[in-house]
């Protein structure tokens, strides 16, 4: 028995399925960044670097919103196979997290590597953008 992912009737690739994977967690983290969630694990754990950033109610709800509607876009591009779709959504998603990075630094500074592993995100999201573009200019 043989195991694939299959998200489309055309291609299958790891590089898909990281794209699936940068629009769901764009797309939850966005709904938790806006929802009650935000504020109640504020008030039981203290807040953490992104909520010391943009600790203004409003700029939580933007910042949320956008990320959702990059992940969103993301998503929408894999779903229709549409490549300027994608392109605007990995480039709407790293110029966010490139935010939330610089904030975390702000804010906690380097020490704690708590950063790093959005760095390394942020990396990934750099290297399938750059994949998809190469992809637009190949057609």
């Amino acid at each position: 028995m043989k195991l694939s992912v299959r998200f489309d009737n055309r291609k299958r690739s790891p590089l898909k399925v990281i794209k699936w994977i940068i629009a769901i967690t764009s797309i939850v983290g966005g709904l938790y960044v806006m929802s009650p969630l935000l504020t109640y694990s504020t008030a039981a754990f203290g807040a953490g670097a992104l909520a010391q950033t943009i600790a203004n109610p409003v700029g939580i709800i933007i910042f949320g919103f956008l990320f959702f509607a990059s992940g969103a876009l993301l998503m929408v591009g894999l779903i229709w196979d549409k490549k300027t779709l994608r392109a605007y959504g990995l480039f709407a998603n790293i110029l966010l997290r490139i935010y939330s990075l610089i904030g975390t630094w702000l804010t906690v500074g380097f020490l704690p590597l708590s950063w790093l592993s959005n760095f390394a995100v942020i990396l990934i999201a750099i290297v399938v953008y750059l994949a998809v573009r190469w992809e637009q200019k190949q057609e």
